[in-house]
């Protein structure tokens, strides 16, 4: 007796027995591949927080290069790192920062030689000054390697999760 059966896409597949094991039939026993494994560990998770970051640190060096204005350099730079401190220290506490506070706050959690005052302090005018009064850099590639020395120095920070509350609290209604 032939029976029909629907196999991938839906497409119908002839049989001639009614019992056919169509797992079994489809692939050999020695084709099956044990299935990778995501880990989903804080420091992966770090890991590809980081990469973005320096992935969208790119793409402003790249419109710098086009550009070459301090300003929007300025701006994109903070940008990026603020991004990248709301998944790791918390958006509660890095929304609350803003123009000095926010500086000081890259300068706190960063390697003192890498984001040094002097860079904050063109930075800060770029970013909160009067760029008509102020006496930019013509080159920001020292903005660029600060940044990234700032995401680098990031490593061993536990991303903060914002998703703990509630699923604790949807267990408990259960």
């Amino acid at each position: 007796m032939s029976a029909t059966d629907y196999g991938f896409a839906g497409l119908p597949v002839e049989r001639d027995s009614e019992n056919v094991d169509l797992v079994s039939d489809a692939t050999p026993s020695c084709d099956l591949l044990p299935l990778p494994t995501l880990d989903l560990s804080a420091s992966t998770l770090n890991r590809a927080l980081r990469d973005v970051a320096l992935e969208e640190l790119a793409l402003v060096r790249m419109r710098y290069a086009a550009h070459r204005d301090p300003v929007r350099c300025a701006v994109g730079i903070s940008l990026v790192l603020r991004s990248l401190a709301r998944e790791l220290f918390g958006e509660e506490r890095i929304n609350r920062l803003r123009q000095v506070s926010w500086l000081n706050f890259l300068l706190r959690s960063s390697n003192a030689q890498l984001l040094r005052p002097d860079v904050l302090e063109t930075l800060s005018a770029a970013l909160f000054g009067n760029p008509r009064e102020m006496d930019l850099p013509r080159d920001c590639s020292f903005w660029f390697e600060a940044a990234e020395g700032w995401i680098d120095h990031q490593h061993d920070r536990l991303p903060h999760t914002t998703c703990a509350k509630p699923v604790e609290i949807d267990l408990q209604r259960t």
